[in-house]
């Protein structure tokens, strides 16, 4: 199944909750919400347990090692929702010495997002943005974000790569508000027009646009920009990054790469895939836009 017809079904299926519906369907409200939910439910539960066995442990130590670890600070910005990164980030870097929990100051990392509570057991604590060495921006998401559905407030559930996070959201285990109702998983559906109306995700992405439009270097790995991704096209536009002095492209579809160059011009070093991205860039301080397929 491609992209697209993932998008079209989604997308459908939001105007239909909107109360646009051109498709003669006579579903009750009832009817609506148990399909709406029921597609959510094969779609992420799918991709939570495919993240989760492959697993590619290997290749995110390499780009914590080869990359993050170098001097300056470094954003990460995602339209995935898997835990991979944060999976290697906790599991490899946090020790326990006998007394206390360490962490290396040159990793320590946050989402960049104010969360009205952290009900995950690892023992991190977030440093502040203007404190943090890495920021990871997901801009569609996180598995392990829950949000309330009267207040908006965001939960942070965990910091490993579970694939039971997702059916835990479905089976409603996650409540809020004293447990009054279930909180909901805070993931953006592949629609084509993204409604995005929660106050702590639309920050993400004017946190977003302020970082690029500052940075000297913009690397994008295995993002290919689609026509359907408006956002994100916009994203770039608002931003303007007039001050690159580097422009890092890994992916292997020379289609993608000239999308890009339309915005950023052809001054572009490009790479084959992630693997010889790690293995041959030398000097990698940078934005990444990342999405792996």
């Amino acid at each position: 199944m491609t992209t697209d017809i993932i998008e079209d079904f989604f997308t459908r299926l939001h105007y239909i909750k909107s109360g646009v519906n051109n498709y003669n369907l006579n579903w009750d409200k009832r009817r609506l919400a148990e399909i709406s939910k029921k597609a959510d439910w094969l779609f992420f539960r799918t991709l939570c347990y495919e993240a989760i066995g492959g697993r590619p442990y290997k290749t995110y130590e390499n780009f914590v090692e080869r990359i993050l670890k170098r001097s300056g600070r470094h954003c990460i910005i995602s339209f995935n929702y898997d835990l991979l990164l944060e999976d290697v980030l906790i599991h490899e870097y946090l020790k326990y010495d006998g007394r206390r929990w360490n962490y290396p100051d040159e990793l320590r990392w946050t989402y960049c997002l104010d969360f009205s509570g952290i009900a995950n057991q690892v023992p991190y604590s977030f440093p502040t943005d203007d404190e943090a060495k890495i920021l990871i921006l997901k801009l569609h998401g996180s598995f392990n974000w829950g949000f309330c559905p009267d207040n908006k407030e965001v939960t942070c559930y965990s910091l490993h790569a579970d694939a039971h996070i997702y059916p835990r959201f479905y089976n409603e285990e996650y409540r809020c508000c004293n447990g009054k109702h279930a909180n909901l998983p805070l993931l953006i559906p592949p629609v084509k027009i993204k409604d995005i109306n929660i106050p702590a995700l639309r920050n993400l992405w004017d946190k977003a646009t302020e970082i690029i439009s500052h940075c000297d270097e913009l690397h994008i790995i295995g993002y290919s920009l689609p026509e359907v991704d408006k956002e994100a096209e916009n994203l770039i536009r608002k931003a303007r990054p007039q001050n690159l002095n580097r422009i890092v492209i890994a992916n292997p579809d020379k289609t993608h790469v000239s999308r890009f160059i339309q915005f950023l011009g052809n001054s572009i070093e490009k790479y084959q895939n992630f693997e010889e991205y790690l293995s041959k860039s030398e000097r990698i301080q940078a934005v990444t836009l990342r999405e792996v397929d």
